[in-house]
């Protein structure tokens, strides 16, 4: 059990997968030879060929998002790292209780997340 939550196998196998999962996309993605190539979006990592027929400006465009998700899905990690920190219990655990009764389990009623009240 890891924060929580129960997992079928250990942390050392999980962590394990993760690093080869991503070493391989790294070499994967470093086998291109020009750096502005590598860039997202674009060559390898862009199965769905937006890169490929974009002009200069939508291929800007279109990175600036990625950059901007990439942003947002941090800060929201951070916020669940802080959530679980607070209350004990994991996101979708934290859901399920504030979708069962919603006007007595949120952020103004839980007494930790906002010190104020």
């Amino acid at each position: 059990s890891y924060l929580g939550q129960s997992f079928p196998t250990g942390l050392p196998l999980i962590l394990g997968i993760q690093f080869v999962a991503m070493a391989g996309s790294e070499a994967f993605r470093q086998r291109e030879t020009d750096p502005m190539k590598r860039i997202y979006p674009g060559g390898s990592f862009d199965p769905l060929g937006y890169g490929k027929n974009a002009d200069a400006a939508k291929l800007e465009e279109l990175k600036t998002k990625e950059i901007k998700n990439g942003r947002l899905a941090m800060f929201s990690m951070a916020g669940y790292y802080a959530q679980g920190l607070a209350v004990g219990k994991g996101p979708i655990a934290c859901w399920q209780e504030h979708i069962a009764d919603p006007f007595h389990v949120n952020i103004a009623t839980n007494g930790v997340s906002v010190p104020i009240y």
